[in-house]
């Protein structure tokens, strides 16, 4: 047993104490510590992981000759990382899809995933004369813009609230647990934030402005979100036919 863990460590270049063991007292060692163990070994890469050696293969381990004969096994965790690596693939992936790629905020397949019940305040806003913007300055001033709105959305909404792109120069915010008190303070400081940015390539004259529209939903179900959803466009168009550069909320035909 000696000489064959000898020859072991002499041909893989590990000591035993990276080497998984078969015996009772090595499936005794804490799960963290052989965890710690299989990353030392994937990290220095010993010859007997490589083809020129004769190899038997499983899913996610590798036994070399050398081990074999001292009846010892190096843990090849091939599967355990190549598991990992998928599991963060497949996250980033699912966060890609929900997200705008231009502001980071949500985008309308987030909304519908994360749509919300009971009472919740919605904010819809649009940006006023955007079209002109973009055919005047450019789209990447239109697109500074887009970002300094989602900016100002973050900026001003609580930690639990959601803040999402719906396109083009659409947003929406939801407020779950709020009423039309603090949904207007929020969406008033929105509408006026805006008149105190700078953005870069948007000439001191240019006045881009705000159109905000705000629905308090009381005891709702995620299947009614769609018609509150409409119901804060309707206050958002009051404030554009008003003259924009407003906040209108939908009351409720009594």
């Amino acid at each position: 047993m000696r000489q064959g863990s000898a020859r072991c460590t002499s041909i893989c270049r590990v000591t035993d104490g990276l080497c998984g063991d078969r015996s009772s007292a090595s499936r005794s060692v804490d799960p963290r510590i052989r965890l710690g163990r299989w990353w030392i070994c994937l990290a220095i890469r010993p010859p007997c992981w490589r083809s020129t050696l004769k190899t038997t293969r499983t899913p996610t381990r590798t036994s070399c000759e050398c081990c074999t004969t001292c009846h010892r096994r190096c843990v090849r965790p091939d599967g355990f990382v190549s598991r990992l690596v998928a599991r963060r693939e497949a996250a980033t992936a699912q966060a890609a899809a929900l997200t705008d790629p231009l502001t980071g905020l949500g985008n309308r397949r987030a909304l519908a995933a994360r749509r919300p019940t009971g009472d919740y305040a919605l904010i819809s806003v649009d940006i006023d004369g955007f079209k002109g913007v973009n055919d005047s300055y450019g789209h990447a001033v239109g697109d500074a813009v887009l970002s300094a709105v989602s900016g100002l959305l973050t900026r001003f909404i609580r930690d639990y609230d959601s803040a999402y792109r719906l396109g083009g120069d659409e947003f929406l915010v939801c407020l779950p647990g709020a009423g039309e008190t603090p949904a207007v303070r929020i969406a008033g400081r929105i509408r006026s934030g805006m008149q105190s940015l700078s953005i870069d390539g948007l000439p001191s004259g240019a006045d881009v402005t705000l159109s905000v529209g705000v629905v308090v939903a009381h005891n709702r179900l995620a299947e009614e979100f769609e018609h509150e959803l409409e119901l804060a466009d309707e206050a958002l168009y009051e404030s554009k036919r008003s003259g924009r550069d407003q906040v209108s909320v939908h009351h409720a035909a009594v």
